[in-house]
């Protein structure tokens, strides 16, 4: 089974865990920002019907919004981006935990890639989610 997604928004990394102080006791919780991001990771894969179960492969590509400094020109490697790839990873598969599986320590193999987007495309993000055997 595979389950494709598509994210039209600029690839966000996971925040940091925040800390706040609640009386005697102190909690931990997610910025605005990565929780919204999640959400609609989370959304672009809602019409799933069957959760993937077994261990997964993940494959992604991570498009950033193409900087001044490339100039004009096809999609490249985003090797001086500010945006970790492996947090970007965590925010992705955190929000595909919602649908497509029950736990993201599910996905046993990863593949991912940042690049820039061409001068004419949007940021986004492409990739999907497949079931592989127990075997190696």
């Amino acid at each position: 089974m595979r389950i494709d997604f598509r994210i039209n928004a600029e690839p966000h990394p996971k925040g940091r865990p925040r800390f706040a102080k609640r009386g005697k006791f102190v909690s931990t919780y997610t910025d605005e920002k990565t929780k919204a991001f999640e959400k609609l990771v989370a959304e672009s894969v809602k019409d799933v019907q069957i959760r993937l179960c077994g261990p997964v492969k993940l494959s992604v590509l991570f498009l950033h919004k193409r900087v001044g400094r490339l100039g004009k020109g096809g999609r490249e490697w985003a090797h001086t981006c500010p945006k970790d790839c492996d947090n970007v990873i965590k925010s992705v598969l955190d929000g595909l935990q919602v649908h497509a599986v029950t736990d993201d320590k599910q996905v046993v193999i990863i593949e991912a890639r940042q690049q820039y987007a061409a001068d004419n495309e949007e940021p986004h993000i492409v990739g999907y989610l497949e079931e592989i055997s127990h075997k190696i």
